[in-house]
């Protein structure tokens, strides 16, 4: 097993009251063997933790901020993969992060 490369992250804005998805995505025949999120905003709720599945890795937040009380604070959240050949498609359980 070849681990260690970083699947590209995608990084989602997330509106007061809104939800989010962010994804990142393993190179093709690499797998999800482990990976991240990083949630940068305040009133912040991960609604799921991460969620290996194949080659990409997963997770939906909700900014939970009152723009009225709060200011239009707008969160945002990164996802991460942990990369590897030979795998065979591993699926990774979900775990709560938070």
């Amino acid at each position: 097993m070849d681990c260690g490369h970083h699947g590209p992250g995608y990084a989602d804005d997330v509106a007061p009251g809104e939800f989010g998805f962010s994804n990142a995505i393993c190179p093709r025949g690499w797998y999800v063997v482990g990976g991240g999120t990083q949630v940068i905003g305040p009133g912040i709720v991960l609604r799921s933790g991460s969620d290996g599945l194949k080659d990409s890795w997963t997770a939906e937040i909700y900014n939970a901020t009152d723009a009225l009380s709060d200011g239009t604070e707008t969160a945002r959240l990164a996802a991460t993969a942990m990369c590897a050949r030979g795998t065979g498609g591993l699926r990774i359980r979900s775990r709560g992060i938070g």
